[in-house]
């Protein structure tokens, strides 16, 4: 199961002074849909991964901090 970090990555989206909702728009994702991933609920594509790199205008490695975290969390 992969895991999100939610935290980390709702901190990047405060760091850049947008929206959750101006930021799914500009990745052309629902709202909804961001506040799922954001909580760890959905796993985004490869596709939107790399779409909130370019909107958020972060490094390559913050991204895999948030989407490929590790240690991973395990399910119990």
């Amino acid at each position: 199961m992969k895991n999100v970090n939610g935290k980390l990555l709702k901190r990047l989206i405060i760091l850049s002074g947008m929206s959750n909702r101006q930021l799914a728009k500009r990745i052309h994702i629902t709202p909804n849909t961001l506040s799922n991933i954001i909580l760890g609920n959905t796993y985004p594509s490869y596709v939107v991964i790399a779409r909130l790199q370019v909107a958020l205008e972060i490094s390559i490695e913050d991204m895999i901090e948030v989407f490929f975290p590790w240690p991973p969390k395990i399910a119990v």
